[in-house]
């Protein structure tokens, strides 16, 4: 159980420990049959990439797209569904983006070091998002069971398998997450009080999951991230850049 929130789901631990997974070869994936339908036992992701302003996001997010795109052309039969780009907007106002690709507008956090701020933390916006994202119409009409979490920078040159499973999801290994780094385990002893081993060297990107799990998961992702930020000086010095993967 993780401090401060008895009862609350614990960073990728007990019932939803994600499976790391390390880069392997590519799983093949299956052609539509003679009747140009695709066989059965496929479990479809819903690919949900998530966003933020600027013409750098808006570049990134065009050839994030077209590589989901040619995928798709490519593979008919892989387990990628639809596509929703989810972007944090300044006071939530759409961009010349969602003429080109399925879109999502949510707020975005104000600038600043304030409550309703980043607290000078722009990827802060991610989880706060995703809490937004489920209060859409968008959101209530995914078919998808699974849910894939990528960003802008991800691009697909091959479908992921959906290895996740209703109680476990699957998501990539990152080296540089060490819980057992002598130097993090006393920030990470102040938020998780199990084995640190327990710890998944996970963000929350890539990642596969049912809609029901990032449901579950993300209210503790956002009040981790939050409270790092806001009150942990030790947590902001030492996570940096990656203190929102973290929480």
């Amino acid at each position: 159980r993780a401090h401060g929130q008895p009862g609350a789901a614990a960073p990728a631990a007990d019932a939803s420990r994600a499976v790391a997974a390390a880069p392997t070869a590519l799983a093949s994936v299956p052609s539509p049959t003679a009747s140009g339908e695709c066989p059965p036992g496929r479990r479809p992701y819903h690919v949900i990439m998530t966003a933020a302003s600027g013409t750098y996001q808006e570049w990134q997010s065009r050839i994030a797209y077209y590589h989901y795109q040619k995928q798709k052309r490519l593979h008919p039969c892989s387990e990628m569904g639809g596509f929703t780009r989810l972007v944090n907007l300044p006071g939530g106002k759409p961009d010349a983006l969602v003429a080109e690709m399925p879109t999502v507008v949510v707020k975005q956090l104000d600038q600043g070091r304030r409550e309703g701020g980043d607290y000078g933390f722009i990827v802060m916006n991610r989880p706060w998002g995703v809490l937004q994202l489920f209060q859409t119409e968008r959101w209530k009409a995914i078919e998808e069971e699974y849910v894939l979490i990528m960003e802008t920078d991800h691009l697909i040159m091959h479908p992921p398998a959906n290895k996740a499973t209703p109680s476990q999801p699957h998501a990539f290994k990152f080296y540089y997450m060490n819980s057992k780094d002598p130097q993090l385990q006393p920030i990470i002893r102040k938020y998780w009080d199990g084995p640190f081993e327990q710890v998944d060297p996970v963000g929350p990107s890539p990642a596969i999951m049912t809609k029901a799990m990032l449901e579950k998961i993300t209210p503790a992702w956002w009040d981790f991230s939050l409270r790092m930020k806001r009150d942990d000086p030790d947590a902001n010095r030492h996570f940096g850049w990656v203190l929102e993967m973290w929480g």
